[in-house]
């Protein structure tokens, strides 16, 4: 009787971890130049993730995402390197689920931090600031075996800002956006890497 308990229950967990390329769709700024040219730098970068999920039901589980990106680029006055941060508990629906593939999409809504740490004529210059955000994703799994996995992630996070802290020259300045602006923080992610399933 344990044996078939366990054998139910192998594979009820799973965590997986990607990486990939992240693209900023909307934009970003708060940066040392405001140089449209400049600002497509900063939103195409790197992207990797952890999530962690628990099957509650045949076809639906809950669990854990973990979403971060980095970019960074140069000019002649500074220099600038974007960080964002995402963490969220979600919710996975599978549309394809037998022995061998599994396609889930999950939503979830969580928190962002964004951070820059630049620099403006070699003193540093840091920006940041958080917010309530969500996220919308695909995600595939292929089993190679009972326990490993490969897989790829889509995840589209949504974000907004309406300041951003940004010390410079040993100050603090809290900067407001105007009305009907804001700081996005929206990131398109694709990704692949490998999950365990336990």
């Amino acid at each position: 009787a344990y044996t078939a308990w366990a054998s139910a229950q192998n594979g009820r967990q799973s965590f997986a971890v990607h990486i990939g390329y992240g693209n900023m769709l909307e934009g970003t700024s708060g940066l040392s130049l405001s140089d449209d040219t400049y600002k497509n730098k900063l939103c195409q970068g790197v992207n990797w993730d952890a999530q962690y999920h628990v099957r509650a039901f045949k076809d639906m589980d809950f669990g854990l995402l973990y979403s971060g990106y980095s970019a960074k680029a140069t000019h002649e006055e500074g220099a600038d390197h974007v960080y964002t941060h995402y963490i969220a508990p979600q919710a996975g629906l599978y549309i394809v689920n037998n022995r061998s593939i599994h396609v889930r999409v999950n939503a979830g809504l969580g928190w962002m931090f964004y951070r820059n740490n630049g620099e403006v004529f070699a003193k540093s210059r840091k920006a940041t600031t958080s917010n309530l955000a969500g996220n919308l994703g695909v995600n595939f799994n292929y089993k190679l075996t009972p326990n490993w996995g490969i897989g790829a992630d889509v995840q589209y996070l949504i974000a907004k800002f309406g300041q951003m802290d940004v010390r410079y020259h040993g100050q603090t300045v809290d900067v407001r956006f105007p009305d009907g602006d804001s700081l996005s923080g929206n990131r398109l992610s694709l990704s692949a890497g490998i999950t365990y399933f336990f």
